[in-house]
């Protein structure tokens, strides 16, 4: 009487498609930190699109130096390959000659990202991130 292959087989690939992006995401607003041998920087990350041509979005950092803080705006640019996320955070135009370039690699894992990070002549870093 019923023939429901076919609206079967598109609501099993919605599910699918939905656990697999559930899983896996980076859009969002994410708040961690790289940690340097000499300085914590702390940063928010507000990731706005995860697409085949990129991952696009804007950035916030913060560290202490010497007893001052200092913070600063960036926008991110990226990608993804499965899991491996590669982000530059660009600092660049901000007054006072800006904070520089932070490049981070990480793996994700559900709401939560962690890897590597440099930050201009600072390589080495540990860095971790958890999805708000």
């Amino acid at each position: 009487m019923f023939n429901l292959g076919g609206d079967v087989r598109v609501i099993n690939l919605i599910a699918l498609t939905s656990v697999m992006i559930g899983c896996n995401r980076t859009v969002g607003d994410w708040e961690g930190e790289c940690v340097f041998s000499d300085v914590t920087v702390e940063v928010e990350l507000e990731i706005e699109e995860d697409t085949r041509s990129g991952i696009v979005g804007d950035a916030e950092m913060s560290f202490f130096f010497e007893g001052y803080e200092y913070s600063c705006d960036g926008e991110i640019e990226g990608s993804r390959d499965g899991k491996t996320v590669e982000l530059e955070l660009d600092f660049e135009d901000v007054e006072v000659g800006g904070c520089g370039v932070l490049e981070i690699e990480a793996n994700l894992d559900g709401d939560s990202m962690s890897g590597d990070c440099e930050w201009g002549s600072l390589d080495g870093g540990e860095f971790e991130a958890d999805a708000d």
